[in-house]
């Protein structure tokens, strides 16, 4: 029996559907990964970071602009603008995993760079409401050169 185009196309929009749309939400996601949350645009936010498939916070301790530019380029975009401290774009994750992150810039990813470790207790050794790291990033993709 011969399927009608209707029929054809119908199917080949569901396939479609599934392959681009329920494929993109299953993510995997793994330790290292970041996130930023609670911005106004998707390249401003509070950096989460993934350990273990739990997504935390990080602690604001030691956090500037060679942190912010690592989390950047780590998302894609070629500069960090600013770094934020004292949960400027929102509080993050009650879980806080990493603190007194410390990098030279030149990192491929945040979890490359020295901190005090994933730490679980990380939210009693970084207390108060108010202490995730932030950033601002370039909304431009970085250069590439041919």
């Amino acid at each position: 029996m011969l399927m009608s185009l209707r029929s054809v196309v119908s199917t080949l929009v569901t396939c479609l559907y599934l392959a681009v749309f329920v494929t993109a939400r299953r993510r995997s996601w793994t330790t290292g990964d970041v996130r930023l949350v609670g911005g106004h645009r998707r390249y401003v936010g509070t950096v989460v970071v993934n350990y273990r498939g739990r997504w935390g916070s990080v602690c604001d301790d030691n956090w500037g602009i060679e942190e912010a530019n690592v989390v950047c380029r780590q998302l894609g975009y070629s500069k960090a603008v600013r770094a934020s401290r004292r949960s400027m774009y929102g509080v993050g994750r009650q879980r806080m995993w990493m603190r007194n992150v410390k990098c030279t810039g030149d990192e491929e990813k945040l979890s490359d760079c020295p901190f005090a470790g994933w730490d679980r207790y990380t939210r009693y050794r970084c207390p108060g409401r108010y202490r995730s790291a932030g950033v601002m990033c370039s909304s431009k993709p970085p250069t590439t050169t041919t």
